[in-house]
């Protein structure tokens, strides 16, 4: 059996992923201390090394996903080195509605329309998801839900954690709702591309 110390020391060496692992099998030996935060903060390329923006990020936050670029048809992640997706903040109930064929989610968070403002602004993009909606911009997504019958729906409700698959007969808007984004780009304009949705009572 090896030593502790090698052990640690082997450990200290592991990717984010794994150095988790250990930390949950024991805090004692195997803790995460804010040099290790700061390290793997510099790691994922953050502006500002810390634990509260790391975590943020590897929850796939938009605010902190901000290193990207365009490569083929996609906004590409350099915190990830793989397309850039995120999630959308939390939209309410009345902000979204079916049709016979779609599904709409309108998204009024200023700082998420700031976001995707920049973002085609930065790479010289158009986009037609950005509207108005109760006089302030907004951003609008769809899903055709005649199409679309392998999107995943995680559903928060009663503390139990519910999987469903987007189709029409299934799909019904709770109190809450976000939506796991991938950024696509087409012909100069950005398409925001819905991947998963999460719902909470």
């Amino acid at each position: 059996m090896l030593p502790i110390d090698v052990i640690l020391h082997i450990v200290r060496m592991l990717g984010l992923k794994d150095r988790s692992k250990f930390t949950v099998l024991s805090r004692e030996y195997f803790p995460f201390d804010n040099i290790d935060w700061s390290t793997f903060a510099k790691q994922y390329r953050l502006d500002e090394p810390s634990k509260q923006c790391l975590q943020t990020m590897l929850k796939r936050n938009y605010a902190q996903q901000v290193n990207i670029s365009v490569r083929f048809n996609r906004l590409w992640s350099k915190h990830f080195n793989r397309p850039l997706i995120s999630w959308s903040p939390w939209t309410i109930r009345k902000c979204c509605y079916k049709t016979n064929s779609h599904a709409i989610l309108v998204f009024r968070h200023p700082n998420f329309v700031k976001y995707i403002q920049k973002i085609t602004q930065k790479f010289q993009l158009k986009t037609k998801q950005i509207n108005i909606h109760a006089h302030a911009e907004c951003i609008r997504l769809s899903i055709n839900i005649l199409q679309t019958k392998r999107l995943e729906m995680n559903i928060f409700k009663n503390k139990k954690k519910e999987k469903r698959f987007c189709i029409k007969t299934s799909l019904k808007f709770y109190e809450r709702t976000r939506a796991l984004i991938e950024f696509c780009v087409s012909n100069g304009y950005l398409w925001l591309k819905i991947r998963k949705l999460e719902f909470r009572d």
